[in-house]
């Protein structure tokens, strides 16, 4: 066993350099699964769904008066990924009928995964610079934001910014308050069982040490000082948990975004949430790390600056909504469509439930039942690799193999994360309804 790091605090550690380069140098491949295991794979079925998209979406429409109808409505999507949310974003604004007035800012960290997003052609329906625009964006260091040509682009005047799964993956530290009261820092070193570093389970499989030590704010750098204040006052809050996220780095991005967005806007964020019984202070996906949200940080920081927030933990997917209004006084209308998006309806909880029951349908007596699934499920999400896929294998199972082949034909073509590509069998059953078909 190999000691291959020594006592570090937290935010200093190996973790934070695999996941920075894992992020920026692989692209949209982190989201994918072609060549690994479901547990290396950084979640997006959720936040990827066209559902999650209409609510947003909504949200823009219910508010449409209060944006000047001779200026573009900008949306900033930070970390875009493959693009799959920004494309589903779009669909809906042209649903809705507002996309003639939407400037979508396609953002992303990792130059590769951008010019994926381009190449992939899955933004084709739209018009570039018009509907929307890449933009390569670090969040912490937004003044050195630019287009995909390379030239400086000014991030400002925004109305509207989304962070799917964003927050968890920037810079934080863990603390906790000690009985006297003093607040103590995680430091870890670590030993690993294998030298493998190119196994996207080496992450999962390091064996560390814990100690804590007195954090001492006057050593750390001024980012963390920056908010140091926020940090004491959201210790107060009693969660029960043994120690807390200081995600600084979640700070900083929440405030270069409101400091570039107009009077009326809102900022929407998706994150993973904390889970009390947890031990380990990270979990890997593949090459790098998340952080659960902490909801006390950001609720004292939103208080800080006189703004308000609405938010909820979905008690049936591990996610929690957060919107931060610049403008108090669209509070009302927010939790009106909230409750309404959220709580009542929440077609992004049904997708994923109507997906795991038709995956369960393995034969042709069983296909009538498939189709009302599936036709419940095309009515909120069409659009979708995942969605096209079960209804080609619905006609494969029915026997209707032409229909079948046009379908899983139709299904590749959505497939902009090679998912086919990467699942054997699903492409074994693709060949062989196009041998079958073609008879």
């Amino acid at each position: 066993m190999q000691l291959i790091q020594n006592w570090l605090p937290y935010n200093e550690t190996i973790l934070f350099d695999f996941s920075d380069k894992y992020f920026k140098e692989s692209g949209k491949a982190v989201f994918s699964n072609e060549g690994k295991s479901n547990q290396h794979v950084v979640p997006n079925g959720m936040t990827n769904s066209k559902a999650h998209a209409r609510s947003f979406a909504k949200f823009i429409f219910d508010n449409l008066d209060n944006y000047p109808q001779d200026q573009k409505i900008k949306i900033l999507e930070v970390g875009s990924g493959a693009g799959v949310y920004a494309r589903n974003f779009l669909l809906c604004a042209r649903e809705m009928n507002f996309l003639d007035r939407v400037e979508y800012l396609v953002s992303e960290y990792s130059p590769v995964g951008l010019h994926q997003i381009k190449e992939s052609h899955i933004l084709s329906e739209f018009e570039e610079n018009s509907h929307y625009r890449f933009v390569y964006l670090d969040i912490l260091n937004p003044d050195l934001a630019q287009d995909i040509e390379g030239k400086p682009y000014k991030l400002e005047n925004l109305s509207a910014t989304i962070l799917n799964y964003i927050l968890c993956v920037l810079p934080a530290t863990v603390v906790r308050k000690a009985k006297n009261g003093n607040i103590q820092q995680l430091f870890m070193r670590f030993k690993e069982p294998t030298d493998n570093k190119e196994d996207l389970g080496y992450l999962e499989s390091l064996l560390y040490e814990e100690n804590w030590k007195g954090y001492l704010i006057e050593n750390e750098p001024e980012i963390e000082k920056k908010y140091f204040d926020i940090l004491k006052q959201s210790l107060d809050i009693d969660t029960g948990c043994t120690f807390e996220f200081y995600a600084y780095g979640s700070l900083l991005a929440l405030e270069n975004i409101l400091n570039r967005s107009t009077e009326n806007a809102f900022v929407f964020i998706a994150e993973m949430p904390r889970i009390k019984a947890t031990k380990r202070p990270f979990k890997a996906y593949g090459h790098s790390i998340a952080n659960p949200i902490n909801q006390g940080l950001i609720s004292s920081f939103v208080k800080s600056k006189n703004l308000d927030l609405i938010y909820s933990t979905d008690s049936h997917y591990p996610l929690t909504r957060m919107f931060i209004l610049k403008n108090p006084a669209l509070k009302e209308q927010f939790k009106k469509t909230f409750t309404q998006e959220y709580i009542e309806k929440n077609d992004s909880n049904l997708i994923l439930e109507l997906r795991n029951m038709a995956q369960q349908f393995k034969s042709k007596h069983s296909c009538l039942m498939m189709k009302k699934l599936l036709d419940k499920l095309l009515e909120i999400d069409n659009s979708s690799f995942e969605s096209n896929w079960l209804l080609a294998n619905y006609f494969y199972l029915s026997g209707d193999l032409e229909q079948a082949r046009s379908q899983f034909q139709k299904a590749k073509e959505l497939d902009y994360l090679n998912n086919i590509k990467g699942n054997i069998m699903l492409e074994k059953k693709f060949l062989e309804v196009q041998h079958e078909s073609a008879r």
